[in-house]
């Protein structure tokens, strides 16, 4: 099997906390076509914006990898612009690069 994740831009404190994200890395996830089988990953998403939770994060992935990854989620998770399901795809691809082994 290949192995598959996104790339992740760094996101400053400001960013995570206040939902500020790139947008053009943003538009370029949104044009990644989405899997039948990458749907218990938005389902995830949807668990995690309606309910909290702590995200299982592969482990063997590199720190920083990881680190982006996370801040990426809470900047996009956070932030009141894109439309909901918009919000919805790119958290779940980032939670399938994040989790999935």
């Amino acid at each position: 099997m290949e192995e598959w994740r996104l790339q992740f831009p760094e996101v400053d404190e400001p960013s995570m906390v206040f939902g500020g994200y790139p947008r053009d890395w943003f538009d370029s996830v949104m044009k990644i076509e989405s899997k039948p089988e990458d749907r218990k990953w938005n389902d995830m998403m949807e668990s995690l914006f309606f309910n909290g939770g702590k995200v299982p994060v592969n482990e063997t992935l590199p720190e920083e990898y990881r680190t982006n990854g996370l801040r990426m989620l809470r900047a996009v998770i956070g932030s009141f612009e894109p439309k909901h399901e918009h919000k919805e795809k790119v958290c779940g691809l980032i939670l399938k690069s994040l989790c999935s082994y």
